[in-house]
């Protein structure tokens, strides 16, 4: 990864306030939508419970990635409500996801009040697939935006680029099964 982007993304979190703000949020809606769950949400608990246990050949499945449940599976070894896990999960990603548009719109070059705006906006957005969608899409989300970012920053002739990109692709295919196919539409076009 070239240094600059690191030196951005650090920039990024530190002097930026809508991330304090958006943890700030997150934390007080934690309160009041805590136990809502969807079908879906179940299910990928469910699995990462499985995986936690080591009952791997159970936890193979072919209708939900399994990437949200590795993850998962992880936050399984801290004392807390698996539920709750989930949402401190998902918080983390939509962080991420913020540091990730963040980025976008500094490589963009948009002007501060329209990135502090936008920023602003995505909160809610993110809020919504935080606690009122059990699904993996904000963490398909986050990865799709860090591969635009690659895809930006990068030089794309380099096979290094290359790898990565291809790395990233396989993990969206993790986290969700039906971007298969444009997920090779992609990669053919590199």
């Amino acid at each position: 990864m070239p240094k600059n982007l690191l030196y951005l993304i650090k920039k990024l979190i530190l002097n930026n306030k809508n991330i304090i703000f958006y943890l700030v949020v997150s934390f007080i809606l934690l309160y009041f939508y805590r136990y809502s769950y969807r079908q879906d949400l179940i299910s990928y608990l469910s699995i990462s419970d499985k995986y936690y246990n080591g009952n791997f050949d159970q936890a193979i499945n072919g209708v939900w990635g399994p990437l949200l449940s590795w993850i998962l599976a992880l936050f399984r070894f801290l004392p807390i409500e698996p539920i709750l896990g989930l949402k401190f999960v998902q918080i983390l990603i939509g962080a991420i996801t913020l540091i990730s548009i963040n980025i976008l719109f500094t490589i963009f070059d948009f002007q501060n009040y329209l990135k502090k705006c936008l920023t602003f906006s995505s909160i809610w957005v993110i809020n919504y697939y935080v606690f009122l969608t059990g699904t993996p899409d904000l963490l398909l989300a986050c990865i799709l935006l860090f591969l635009m970012i690659l895809f930006l920053k990068w030089e794309n002739g380099k096979i290094r680029f290359q790898i990565i990109a291809g790395d990233f692709g396989c993990i969206v295919v993790l986290c969700k099964t039906i971007w298969i196919p444009d997920i090779s539409f992609i990669i053919r076009w590199l």
